[in-house]
C-alpha cells in the first residue's frame, strides 16, 4: 500500500471535522452521487474578510468518498473563498493520489463539488 493510500484510508476510519458543525454555518450544500448512493453534506464558516475558519461535514459513502472529504476540508481551512473559486477538481483529485476509474472519479471528486456548491 502506498503512501496516498494509507493516508485515504485513515481519513476515511478517522474522518477529520466529520459530524454536525459546532459553529454557525455561513455556507452549506449537500450533494449526492446516484449512480452508488454516496452523500456529502458540508458546511463551512467564513469570517467576514472571506477567510474559511471553521469546515465540517457529514455523509455516508465508501471509504474514497468520506476520505476526500475529509482531505479536503483539512486543506481548505484557512484559504480564502477567492482561492478555492479558483481551485479545479484536479486539486481534489491531487490530494486523493492514486488511481481512480471513472465510478470512483465521480466518489473523490463529490466532496469538492458540494464545496462548490456552497460557495456559488
Amino acid at each position: 500500500m502506498n503512501e496516498y493510500q494509507q493516508q485515504l484510508l485513515d481519513h476515511y476510519h478517522s474522518p477529520r471535522n466529520f459530524g454536525a458543525p459546532s459553529f454557525e454555518a455561513t455556507h452549506n450544500a449537500k450533494v449526492s452521487n446516484l449512480s452508488c448512493g454516496d452523500e456529502i453534506e458540508i458546511w463551512l464558516e467564513v469570517s467576514a474578510d472571506k477567510i474559511i475558519k471553521n469546515v465540517a461535514f457529514s455523509g455516508e459513502g465508501c471509504s474514497i468518498a468520506i476520505g476526500s472529504a475529509s482531505l479536503l476540508l483539512e486543506e481548505l481551512k484557512g484559504k480564502t473563498l477567492d482561492e478555492v473559486k479558483n481551485l479545479s477538481e484536479d486539486f481534489q483529485i491531487n490530494l486523493v493520489g492514486i488511481p481512480l476509474t471513472m465510478a470512483r472519479l465521480k466518489c473523490a471528486t463529490l466532496p469538492f463539488q458540494a464545496v462548490k456548491n456552497s460557495i456559488e
